[in-house]
């Protein structure tokens, strides 16, 4: 079984450290993915952006959101201000902790959740 073709290109995108980096597609899991290190501070912040545009982001509803948060994915839109997804890492393991980070899609093509766990 082939899945959906990419509908657009998803970029992890960290506003505190000013980078991005295309995410890659997975057409059987019809999901976005990545991999991002955890530096020094212990922690990583970041948003979606729809085809590298910040007019374009995919964000939590809340600021600082964990996996575990009951938070909805909101845009794509220009009206992420101060709202992303929080991953923190157990002090042992800062810095340089990797993490996978995944978007998966709904039926319309749209991003429906975002999770992450440690590699």
């Amino acid at each position: 079984w082939v899945g959906p073709p990419r509908p657009f290109r998803l970029h992890l995108y960290c506003p505190e450290r000013a980078w991005t980096e295309e995410m890659e597609w997975d057409e059987e899991g019809a999901l976005f993915f990545c991999s991002a290190e955890v530096d020094e501070s212990g922690y990583l912040t970041f948003q979606l952006l729809e085809d590298g545009d910040p007019k374009r982001t995919v964000y939590p509803s809340r600021h600082n959101a964990a996996m575990t948060d009951a938070t909805q994915v909101r845009g794509p839109d220009a009206r992420a201000h101060g709202r992303s997804w929080r991953i923190e890492a157990p002090p042992e393991n800062v810095p340089g902790r990797q993490y996978f980070i995944a978007a998966s899609l709904d039926d319309g093509g749209g991003v429906k959740a975002v999770m992450w766990e440690p590699l």
